[in-house]
């Protein structure tokens, strides 16, 4: 499955929406903070609690993410890979050959005025 087909697979288990208030934004928003949490939580108790990394559950996490910023796209009419082109451009800014400590703490992308 190419990224374009997983976003239209995504509209067929949305929510549909109610009233003035855009509902897919700001449910979005709220389920790629919830996953994150689910995906951190998971790696706190392996890196803190000693436990193994649950991989299975770690990648029905992601994929809970991942739908939610398929929905996210979706109601701004882009694509995974204008948002991928996007980041990697703003990466490449940032850090031109590789990542270093100095560009990160000194970022290129900024302007400090």
């Amino acid at each position: 499955m190419n990224p374009q087909e997983y976003i239209e697979e995504t509209r067929r288990t949305r929510p549909p929406k109610k009233g003035r208030l855009d509902l897919h934004f700001v449910q979005s928003g709220m389920g790629i903070a919830s996953e994150a949490g689910e995906i951190l939580g998971l790696i706190e108790k392996s890196y803190c609690q000693g436990h193994n990394v649950d991989q299975a559950k770690l990648k029905k996490e992601v994929g809970d993410l991942m739908w939610y910023a398929a929905m996210l796209l979706d109601e701004f009419d882009w694509t995974f890979e204008e948002v991928f082109d996007a980041n990697i451009a703003k990466l490449k800014a940032r850090y031109p050959e590789k990542f270093t400590a100095e560009d990160s703490i000194r970022r290129k992308d900024v302007d400090y005025g």
